[in-house]
Parts: structure tokens; sequence; C-alpha cells
């Protein structure tokens, strides 16, 4: 059983049209069993259609961040992979597929990650954030996301963890595509949500690993255990 974990925040009409059309294409590769779980960062549009698209819809009554909502919807889970996603973009009908058969090609793979500019394949440590399916057993064994300062990497931070620990990280190959996040997002509305987050009084990315997370892929080959 898969579970797809969507954390959003939809302040404009563009970014609900696009969030449609990612529901539709990640409802394409699941099968019955399988189910979508929204979690809503603090979203000001209506949400009635979309809470319609998904299996569980989760409303946070103020934003908790990327590594919160990604928390929440790993324990809401009931299935063995969870696969956390961006909202804005767009995926082919064999994604589910093609993620599955590269878990089953090694025990040892914890991480599958679509394939992208971001994924450095020879170093099993690096992975593109945007689109990634998790099997369970690594939040079994390194625990959940930590909370850091907003947009401080907490997917980069939950990969050190897991590479760490012995975890190898892999990407499938399955059509997908991200736009420029500047057409779907205001960062001016962003930062007004997080005036009063708690998340500011989080420790930043390279305040807990002493180094930038630009540069967490290659620190991560110090980690790997070979």
């Amino acid at each position: 059983m898969i579970s797809v974990i969507s954390p959003l925040v939809i302040l404009n009409q563009r970014l609900f049209e696009i969030t449609k059309q990612f529901l539709t294409d990640v409802r394409a590769g699941l099968s019955s069993e399988d189910e979508i779980i929204i979690v809503d960062n603090g979203s000001t549009v209506d949400m009635t259609e979309l809470i319609k698209m998904c299996d569980i819809y989760v409303k946070m009554p103020k934003p908790i961040g990327y590594g919160g909502a990604m928390n929440i919807g790993a324990k809401i889970s009931r299935a063995d992979y969870v696969v956390f996603a961006n909202n804005d973009m767009r995926v082919g009908p064999d994604w589910a597929q093609k993620m599955l058969e590269k878990f089953n090609s090694d025990p040892k793979i914890g991480i599958v990650s679509c394939h992208g500019p971001h994924m450095i394949p020879s170093t099993g440590t690096a992975f593109n954030g945007i689109f990634w399916m998790l099997n369970k057993k690594v939040l079994a064994d390194i625990g959940y996301f930590d909370m850091l300062y907003p947009r401080e990497g907490d997917d980069s931070d939950f990969c050190l963890r897991a590479v760490a620990a012995g975890w190898e990280i892999s990407t499938a190959e399955f059509f997908f595509e991200h736009p420029e996040r500047k057409s779907t997002h205001n960062q001016a509305e962003f930062d007004k949500l997080l005036e009063n987050s708690s998340q500011l009084k989080c420790k930043k990315f390279h305040e807990k690993w002493g180094f930038n997370e630009i540069n967490w892929y290659r620190e991560g080959l110090k980690l790997r255990k070979i």
C-alpha cells in the first residue's frame, strides 16, 4: 500500500488549478487500496473541490512547516510506503510502478526519488526532493523529520540521517515535470504566514550539521556506511 502525502499552502487560483491536475496525475498511478493525504498548512482559498479529490484531509490551525506537515501525514498513513510530494508538478501514470520496482531491486534502498538534476546516482546520498518515496522501515529506524528553521532543508536533513543509518537512496525513471516555482508562489505571502511561527526558534541546517545544505550530498558520503 502507498500513501501520497502532500503538505500544501494554496494562496491563489493558479496554484489551486495546478494542484487539481497534480492530484489527478497521482491518482492515475495508484491502486484502489492506496491513499492521498493532504496536510493543509494555511491555504486561503476554498478547498472543497480538492478535499473531494483526496482520501484524508488535515487542516492545520496554523502553519507548522514542511517537516511538521510531513510528520502529521506519515503518522496518519496506513501504508508500507509513503510518498512526499510537491503539489505543483506532474507525473506519468507509471510513477508508482517504477518506484516500487526500484525498492524491490535492493532491500538496502530506503528512499527512491524521481530522476532529476538534483540527484547524483553514483553517490547514493542525494535525491530530488520534489517527489520521493520512503519505505516506512526507515521511519522506524531513524524517527520522523526534525523541526528546522523555515526553508532550511528538512528533507535533506532527513536523508543525511537515513544515509548515516546505512540506507541507500536511489532514483526511478518516469515522466515528471515541475514548473517554475515563482509562477505559483508569492514569497511575501509565505513570509507573512511565518511571522509568528514557532519554527523561527528552531535550528538552521548549518547550525545542526556544520555545513550548508547545498553541500549535503557531498558530506553525506562521509556518513555513508560502505
